[in-house]
């Protein structure tokens, strides 16, 4: 079934490639070819795509196949670097941009398909209190100025919304953990599965990524430039508990500005694929 063609290294990298740790038993071909096997989205952001535009609430982003916020002080852009981007800007304090797929076709539960997740992203900036980064799958609540990320200092995950990824909480000066939360349910700052899985060097790229796997007893493992992390979760198959496993789920990336500094999210490109049972 697999017909991944690169071999599976584990070794530490960044270069531009998806990470073989994460990728190399995906039948991403496979997929391409049958949908019936499972589903794939990837973004390499090269185009064609036109002029974007960022709205105030949640809205279609015209030119480009995504929904989008950004609060007065936003947009969003492409880079004209060599492989193409796209760069999220935000300029005013205490305000936010977001970018998302509206579909909801993943979902990460117990017994489910295997499922994979990388991004290559970075950050223009370092300091406390300066940028709030988030990247992960996330459910279809809409975004706001407090959604997912709230307006509390510091911010927090809005009680309504679902997600699972990546969190750079704004006052830790670029340190990136591993998070999840269920909407509704305890655990709005969102659930810490390692605090500190990586530390963001300014304008420089980094590959986050993340792995369901219902064969290695339904944990989810978490990603640094090929490197699988130490911690992981387990993860249910049933609601009403603190991880969103009966929600389906979306691509999302964003950033909230805690400083007057204009501040960029660049993202070069992302990808998921899960198996269908």
């Amino acid at each position: 079934m697999n017909s991944v063609d690169y071999k599976r290294n584990l070794s530490a990298h960044t270069h531009r490639g998806p990470s073989p740790a994460i990728w190399a038993d995906c039948p991403v071909k496979d997929i391409l070819e049958d949908p019936g096997k499972g589903m794939y989205f990837f973004d390499d952001f090269t185009g064609p795509n036109g002029l974007i535009t960022s709205p105030t609430t949640e809205a279609a982003l015209v030119g480009i196949p995504y929904i989008g916020f950004g609060s007065s002080g936003a947009t969003i852009t492409f880079s004209n670097e060599l492989g193409g981007a796209i760069v999220l800007t935000e300029a005013t304090d205490n305000e936010a941009v977001y970018l998302k797929s509206k579909g909801g076709a993943f979902q990460i539960s117990a017994n489910l398909g295997k499922l994979w997740f990388e991004a290559r992203v970075k950050v223009n900036a370092i300091t406390d209190d300066q940028i709030g980064f988030i990247l992960g799958l996330m459910d279809d609540t809409a975004m706001t100025v407090v959604v997912p990320l709230s307006t509390a200092g510091p911010p927090i995950f809005a009680t309504t919304s679902d997600f699972v990824g990546f969190w750079g909480r704004e006052q830790d000066a670029g340190a990136v953990g591993s998070t999840y939360k269920a909407g509704g349910v305890a655990g709005a700052g969102g659930l810490v599965v390692e605090a500190a899985i990586h530390q963001f060097v300014a304008d420089t790229y980094v590959k986050l990524g993340m792995v369901f796997d219902p064969n290695r007893n339904n944990r989810l493992y978490f990603y640094v430039n090929n490197e699988e992390q130490a911690e992981y979760k387990t993860v249910p198959d049933n609601t009403g508990t603190d991880f969103p496993a009966d929600i389906r789920l979306a691509p999302m990336v964003g950033m909230r500005l805690g400083a007057t500094t204009s501040s960029l999210l660049t993202m070069d490109w992302w990808r998921c694929c899960q198996l269908y049972l």
